[in-house]
């Protein structure tokens, strides 16, 4: 029987670490397990290996890479290698955020850093490699409480966001991004409305967009 392939995807190596002690003696499962600090080495890998799972976060401190967060590499998973079973395990707990992952990710599987233990990590990927999902109790809990309008919010408003922080003004974006000013002006105010921002300028719209875990 072939080794389960699966990828841990982490910029913190320590955590990377700690998964690997965890799993290595999973029940009945031969595992092959590698790992990359950033979603463009981990691309790379996916394209090049035959991974059966990939376990990320969402969340890198990398802005110098093509593929910036966890949820972009999820996104284009899903669009180029729909069999690859995806893990997220995230320290976001804000309602709408958590809705958008699942939207555009799809994960197989959600799990919080603050709250899962090595048991609950091993009952996830076992339930995952065999077809089902896993969503951890709290993850379930916030969902549940959701009952907004929900508002997708995609890579370009993500791009948006990004330089906006670095102090891009609004009317020079389309240097950066592939859009008519009009077209992002329209874009900032549906984030505004997102995030329910009354006020002019971008303060309130960043803070709430790192709060929430978009930048």
């Amino acid at each position: 029987m072939d080794n389960t392939k699966i990828l841990i995807v982490d910029d913190h190596q320590m955590i990377i670490d700690g998964y690997k002690i965890i799993i290595k003696d999973l029940n009945n499962i031969k595992l092959e397990i590698s790992d990359a600090n950033d979603c463009d080495t981990a691309w790379k890998l996916i394209k090049n290996y035959r991974f059966s799972l990939v376990i990320l976060d969402i969340s890198f401190n990398q802005n110098d890479k093509i593929i910036q967060s966890g949820e972009t590499l999820a996104e284009r998973l899903r669009i180029h290698f729909p069999e690859i079973k995806i893990i997220i395990i995230t320290g976001i707990e804000e309602n709408l955020r958590l809705q958008n992952i699942l939207k555009n990710c799809k994960p197989n599987a959600i799990l919080l850093k603050g709250e899962t233990r090595a048991q609950d990590l091993k009952l996830c990927i076992q339930t995952v490699l065999e077809n089902g999902s896993y969503f951890s109790p709290k993850i379930v809990s916030l969902l549940q409480k959701q009952f907004l309008i929900y508002n997708d919010i995609d890579e370009i408003d993500r791009k948006i966001l990004y330089y906006l922080s670095l102090g891009t003004q609004t009317n020079k974006l389309p240097d950066y991004i592939n859009l008519s000013l009009r077209t992002i002006e329209v874009r900032k105010r549906k984030l505004k409305d997102y995030f329910n921002i009354t006020t002019k300028g971008n303060k309130e719209l960043l803070e709430a967009a790192k709060e929430s875990g978009y930048i």
